[in-house]
């Protein structure tokens, strides 16, 4: 059988011809459409219906463009998040959703350090002056003896725990499930209600799936409860933070600076006032990138398909 497939991913596009011959021998034909940011409902809905599997990044495959999608087998998520993808409306119709779990664990969890490194030794501004001709020796602050909060303590919250004991921090957690205690024994982390947790932590690290009991986890009543001295993280998705509430706990100095990687609204808008922030440090939806990161993604994405589609032969 020769199966149809679209590749909506921006990211599996840029690698498409590593794989072309071992999808020709798999029967498999591919189709493309890109966009600048992601491809919306509006865009699948007109060419959705002859395809046997999407792979896709954060594209809109709602429960429109699923119904309308008649030949529709699987779907092979670019990528860790399947929060795009309306899973109730796959599984009515017997769609399986493939993705990569952890892939980007040990990545996001650098791009923290390297927020945390930025606001700790401020090494970036300090060349910058040094540049302008600014002679200035600036404090910093250490890691050791301080606390980090994970809010999340899944794959990335493990590798940001490993991390955070080496440089001989206190690591204190919040999930809605039970993390394995082995874990927490080894790495003597303490788990406690998200409010107890935001009152201790020196830096708080958002690391939840994107789900309804996570949107806007991080309000004004939490920013309330931080330490003026602590400093936000985020690195899973936009909506976990109330970014309007984030603004105005920066500009309030309730809270000491923020590294922020995911946005409300992306790309970031220009008029936002995080833009025109000293103490916040912005990146562009780019924790996950690695290069060793995306060639596992990129070869697992393949092997998603392509076992996803042999599931499927008659």
């Amino acid at each position: 059988m020769k199966w149809k497939v679209l590749v909506s991913s921006a990211h599996m596009q840029s690698r498409l011809d590593k794989y072309r011959e071992l999808l020709e021998q798999n029967n498999i034909e591919v189709d493309i459409i890109t966009r600048q940011q992601f491809v919306s409902e509006a865009d699948l809905l007109p060419i959705v219906e002859p395809y046997h599997a999407i792979v896709c990044s954060d594209d809109e495959i709602t429960s429109n463009v699923i119904e309308k999608a008649k030949n529709l087998k699987i779907i092979c998520k670019w990528g860790v998040g399947i929060n795009s993808i309306d899973k109730e409306a796959a599984k009515k119709r017997g769609i399986a959703i493939y993705n990569s779990p952890g892939a980007f664990s040990e990545s996001c969890a650098l791009m923290v350090f390297a927020y945390l490194m930025h606001f700790a030794r401020q090494a970036s501004q300090q060349d910058a002056e040094i540049r302008s001709d600014v002679w200035k020796h600036e404090s910093g602050f250490a890691l050791a003896g301080k606390t980090m909060g994970i809010i999340g303590m899944g794959n990335v919250g493990e590798a940001l725990t490993r991390r955070a004991r080496a440089f001989d921090m206190k690591v204190i957690g919040n999930d809605i499930k039970e993390i394995e205690k082995d874990f927490l024994t080894t790495h003597e982390v303490v788990m406690m209600g998200k409010e107890e947790l935001l009152r201790q932590a020196d830096f708080v690290v958002l690391s939840p799936d994107l789900n309804p009991t996570s949107f806007h986890l991080m309000s004004t009543a939490e920013f309330a409860l931080m330490k003026g001295t602590a400093y936000l993280f985020n690195t899973s998705r936009g909506p976990v933070v109330d970014e309007p509430a984030l603004v105005k706990a920066l500009e309030g100095k309730k809270i000491a600076g923020a590294g922020l990687d995911v946005f409300e609204v992306e790309p970031l808008p220009a008029d936002s006032p995080l833009r025109r922030m000293d103490n916040v440090i912005l990146t562009p939806h780019n924790a996950y990138n690695t290069i060793e990161a995306e060639n596992y993604v990129h070869d697992n994405t393949i092997k998603n398909l392509i076992e996803g589609l042999k599931n499927h032969e008659s």
